[in-house]
């Protein structure tokens, strides 16, 4: 009820209601608290329309119910003390309400009062506002609005309350918000209710767990190349999931990163295993690096990606594995002169139990400026224990390897040989591949004989040069050459003097 206002003595109370009327701080005209043993207290209630009496009650406490007219009623209470004549009057006026209030919703994100429906997206924040809610005590008296009680997903307990209120949903679906109002002497309003549909705007979460079947369905972090895993993603998560049976709602796509993409939809049920059957299959088979990836798709069309970097190790027995037999290498020559051709000669061997190696590769390399530099070596041959030539090492055989290579420059060399097939895991390729080695490179010997010939030529030979031209300039040494040259001129003129004797003589003749 609302309590009476004591410069006006009003109240408000609730119909059929059986209200307590209390005199308890009556006090006498010294301001003293009456004795209530000492005074009676005689109440009287009464129609304020007409004043006549509905019912009476005596105490300083009593109790009436006003029944379920609504109305105006006057409450008259008459003290009287131990002396007849000193009395203490009263009167309170008392309206009856016999109406619930009405719930009036609206919000931000619709228009108009009480709209029937509001879509929103999760997470955004939409205020409801249930200030437009009416109460009426009878007739077209106005009450008041004490209580706004707002239930969001319609489970009856209140989210928020007050008038204006903010809320904003996390879970994807289809609700019910509900507002209830309570005025002032505890009447209920029906709910008033708003159908909210609530968009799914975040993605999944996805989530694999890879399980060898073949160990107890132990998790594993590295894999092995051709062997079967299983990989789980039924601890991929999303909003609109209420149960595990819900990943109905989404869509799985895996890019292995090897080749291949895989699509999977519900439904999904446990299987033998207790694992949910979310399960794909996958046998890589060749070993390295992938680049692993899921995306999950929800009803909605959001998406969500997890990315992850899979390390496949090979399967040793897949593959061979090559060493060279340590004390086998010889070079000849052992010391050989720059520019000179020289053999290198080595043993392999192939693990037992290991894969046929078929293409094998050989490089030298020469340690230069601290660090080794690939060289081409030529005519690599392999060759078999018999000495026939081979292009392949059995699994426990093994070959010989030749090959020549001639260095251009002299001095002490320091060489690295490496023997491995292509078949042979990266991590498989040791130092047991690898042979180190020094050797001393010679001058060439025509290099001597060319030193000795130039150094006669500067001793011997410069100086006589020089002597025979001095000579042919000072004229006292002509060459062979020219001599004869001057002679054919002396020739030429004796001749030309015989010619013109005869026809001299001709003349004379004739």
């Amino acid at each position: 009820m609302k309590d009476a206002e004591q410069d006006r003595y009003l109240a408000w109370v609730a119909n059929n209601t059986a209200i307590v009327f209390s005199a308890n701080k009556t006090s006498d005209r010294q301001n003293q608290a009456v004795n209530a043993k000492d005074a009676t207290f005689d109440w009287t209630f009464r129609y304020q329309s007409n004043q006549t009496a509905k019912g009476t009650g005596t105490g300083i406490w009593t109790t009436f119910d006003f029944g379920s007219l609504g109305t105006n009623y006057s409450v008259n209470l008459t003290v009287t003390q131990v002396n007849p004549d000193n009395k203490t009057y009263r009167v309170i006026n008392v309206t009856v309400d016999t109406l619930d209030p009405v719930a009036v919703i609206l919000t931000n994100r619709t228009t108009g009062e009480n709209p029937a429906a509001l879509t929103v997206k999760e997470d955004l924040v939409t205020r409801f506002d249930g200030g437009n809610s009416t109460d009426l005590l009878w007739g077209i008296l106005k009450g008041e609005i004490s209580e706004w009680n707002w239930d969001f997903d319609s489970d009856g307990t209140a989210d928020r309350t007050g008038r204006v209120v903010t809320f904003s949903y996390s879970t994807p679906g289809s609700l019910t918000a509900n507002l209830t109002v309570v005025d002032r002497v505890g009447h209920k309003s029906t709910n008033r209710t708003l159908e909210v549909t609530v968009l799914d705007t975040t993605p999944p979460v996805p989530d694999v767990v890879i399980v060898d079947e073949n160990n107890s369905w132990r998790e594993v972090t590295q894999l092995t190349e051709k062997k079967g895993y299983w990989f789980n993603v039924s601890r991929t998560t999303d909003n609109s999931l209420n149960r595990t049976e819900d990943n109905v709602n989404l869509t799985y796509t895996f890019n292995w990163g090897d080749v291949g993409l895989w699509n999977k939809t519900g439904p999904f049920l446990p299987s033998a295993t207790g694992l949910l059957y979310i399960n794909v299959s996958k046998n890589y088979t060749t070993h390295g690096e992938y680049k692993f990836s899921i995306n999950v798709t929800d009803r909605a069309g959001n998406t969500g990606w997890l990315n992850r970097t899979l390390v496949v190790q090979a399967n040793t027995t897949a593959h061979p594995d090559l060493s060279i037999v340590a004390g086998t290498l010889t070079i000849t020559p052992s010391s050989p002169e720059e520019g000179q051709l020289a053999t290198f000669s080595f043993r392999i061997e192939n693990g037992k139990d290991r894969a046929n190696a078929t293409s094998l590769r050989v490089q030298l390399a020469v340690l230069t400026g601290g660090k080794f530099e690939n060289k081409s070596a030529t005519e690599i041959r392999f060759l078999k224990p018999d000495g026939t030539a081979t292009t392949r090492v059995d699994a426990g055989k093994n070959a010989t390897v030749e090959f020549k290579w001639a260095f251009d420059t002299l001095g002490n060399k320091t060489l690295k040989i490496t023997v491995w097939d292509d078949d042979e895991p990266k991590n498989a390729i040791t130092s047991a591949n690898e042979i180190t080695t020094n050797l001393i490179v010679r001058e060439a010997g025509w290099k001597i004989w060319a030193w000795v010939g130039a150094f006669l030529f500067i001793i011997i030979g410069l100086p006589t040069i020089y002597y025979v031209i001095r000579k042919i300039r000072a004229g006292e040494l002509h060459l062979p050459r020219r001599r004869r040259e001057e002679g054919e001129e002396e020739e030429e003129e004796d001749t030309e003097e015989d010619e013109d004797e005869e026809k001299e003589g001709g003349k004379k003749r004739l």
